[in-house]
């Protein structure tokens, strides 16, 4: 369920990424997933607690290929935040899942 899910999208300051596939399996992947122009989003439990902050390129595609869950905590947010210009976001089917109400 998404309802504990907070997703906050905003435009970003654009910057030069380079023409590369970056893969993101957990949170430590991101600094570097996100220098590329594709980013491939494996399934993966974000811990509770932390988000999960894409800070993306100009025209950069995002493929997700697993669900996102995140860890249950009460706190402020957001869980999942995406910025950039000009961004493709494939969600294939895959969700975020907030844990819903706990």
């Amino acid at each position: 369920m998404l309802t504990a899910l907070l997703v906050s999208c905003a435009i970003g300051v654009a910057y030069a990424a380079e023409a590369c596939t970056g893969t993101i399996s957990s949170l430590a992947d991101v600094t570097a997933a996100v220098a590329c122009t594709t980013v491939n989003i494996n399934g993966f439990t974000v811990p509770a607690g932390k988000a999960l902050t894409l800070n993306l390129a100009t025209g950069t595609t995002v493929n997700m290929n697993g669900d996102i869950l995140f860890g249950n905590l009460s706190w402020a947010g957001p869980l999942f935040t995406v910025s950039g210009t000009s961004i493709t976001f494939n969600g294939n089917g895959y969700k975020f899942d907030g844990g819903g109400p706990f």
